[in-house]
């Protein structure tokens, strides 16, 4: 055990420094993870490694997530044909005609929240409706990390609690319960949550009511109109993309379903060239209008631009597993679970162990798998239904992976909507259901405790 002690250090803190090197100089995620990945097998090698094995498992890890890799292709085309197809400017141009006197922040999260329990992707549901409404927000006045940040907050509730969601799915299979019974047990940390964020949101969004001057919109609802076709008919996309999201057909299959009808809306209904279409769909869109501030706002997506997105991906999976198979993230975990005395303390561990794993291995999926599969025994040893152990997860490490500067979900939606980290605090759920988690681990019964 000692060797795995000092490897754990070595490789965990050696990791942890070049990630923080990378986002506090900024510079590339893939040159961190590449050099991480090199020490760790010149560590590894030199304390009697199988390097050969742990070469090849790796690989296996990476090409398991070859889906992923095309939806993250799949996603920069989408965002290009959204806002080529006219799609976006049309839902701007009617939205104009709601917004006054209307907190739209607080709108904002309330909708975001909706449509991704239904699409069951916070990904998806933020590159498709939460890229509508950050357009409407900050063509409003409303400042671009601050509209990110609610944006965020309710996509990803999606991966929490939608019975759609992948994540989801995994934490129902892992921890061995069903959906019905967790969703009650989410019920003790999700309302609380929930109404400290629309508070939250609701004293932020106060700031910027739109008032009576509509100047403004009337501007740009011209050049909105002078740079695209305008048509209601045009809205009847994102509600098809939400109900083909709600009836559990395959993300793949509905994100590559958006691509095409976008194009063929880009085509023969906003007057594109096949080849001009291709070109937003490899390099991105630009909107070419006389309004600076709304072609600064229309643009964005593409292809290329999910290449380095997706060159990260593959290295920090890559990382993950050399971590996982050569048995240090056990070793982690099983030093840190085994003493644990009471229920209140084994519910702390398991938020900060999902959260942690989360934030090490840049993914949701190991702070999901390892925790329910290592922990379910004790809490069936004291007495605690397993919808607690799921519902603790999904409310630690699934729900902070989109503030976490180098985890997979940060990286995709920052080559989205670019503002850096600007956003992060103001993606309030993300730190509230966390710390409510932790909170109210300290009220569970020391004997047992069932929901």
């Amino acid at each position: 055990m000692n060797i795995y002690k000092k490897l754990s250090a070595n490789l965990i803190t050696v990791t942890i420094f070049l990630i923080a090197s990378s986002v506090y100089f900024g510079f590339s995620l893939i040159l961190s993870f590449a050099t991480a990945i090199l020490y760790s097998f010149i560590v590894l090698q030199r304390n009697e490694f199988d390097i050969r094995l742990l070469l090849t498992q790796s690989l296996d890890s990476v090409l398991k997530y070859i889906p992923l890799y095309i939806t993250i292709f799949l996603i920069g085309a989408t965002v290009s044909m959204w806002l080529s197809s006219g799609v976006i400017a049309s839902m701007i141009y009617y939205g104009f005609n709601y917004v006054r006197g209307i907190n739209f922040l607080f709108f904002s999260f309330i909708i975001i929240t909706m449509c991704s329990v239904f699409m069951g992707t916070a990904v998806g549901t933020f590159s498709t409706i939460g890229l509508i409404l950050y357009s409407i927000g900050s063509a409003i006045g409303i400042p671009p990390h601050i509209m990110m940040g609610t944006i965020v907050s309710g996509a990803f509730i999606a991966d929490k609690i939608s019975p759609l969601s992948g994540l989801m799915n995994i934490v129902l299979k892992v921890t061995e319960t069903n959906y019905n019974k967790t969703f009650k047990s989410m019920m003790y940390t999700l309302i609380p949550s929930m109404l400290l964020t629309l508070t939250f949101y609701l004293v932020v969004g106060n700031k910027y009511i739109v008032g009576d001057n509509m100047s403004d919109f009337v501007i740009l609802q011209g050049a909105l109109k002078s740079s695209y076709i305008i048509s209601p008919w045009l809205l009847l996309f994102p509600i098809f993309i939400i109900l083909m999201s709600s009836r559990g057909i395959n993300s793949l299959f509905t994100v590559g379903s958006g691509v095409l009808i976008g194009s063929f809306l880009t085509i023969f209904v906003q007057g594109y060239s096949d080849v001009t279409t291709l070109g937003f769909l490899v390099n991105g869109f630009v909107l070419n209008s006389d309004n600076t501030y709304l072609s600064s706002i229309l643009h964005g997506g593409g292809v290329a631009g999910m290449i380095e997105v997706i060159a990260i991906v593959v290295s920090a999976i890559f990382l993950v597993s050399i971590f996982e198979k050569s048995g240090i993230i056990n070793y982690i975990i099983g030093n840190y679970i085994k003493n644990i005395k009471n229920p209140s303390e084994l519910i702390m561990k398991t938020a900060i162990l999902s959260g942690c794993l989360t934030i090490l291995t840049c993914d949701q999926t190991v702070g999901i798998v390892l925790p329910g599969t290592f922990l379910k025994e004790k809490y069936e040893n004291f007495g605690i239904d397993s919808s607690v152990l799921a519902r603790t997860i999904s409310d630690s490490g699934i729900i902070i992976a989109p503030i976490i500067p180098w985890n997979i979900n940060f990286i995709i939606i920052t080559s989205i909507i670019s503002t850096g980290l600007s956003f992060i605090p103001y993606a309030v759920f993300c730190f509230i259901c966390p710390l409510v988690t932790i909170i109210s681990s300290f009220f569970i019964k020391k004997k047992s405790y069932n929901p």
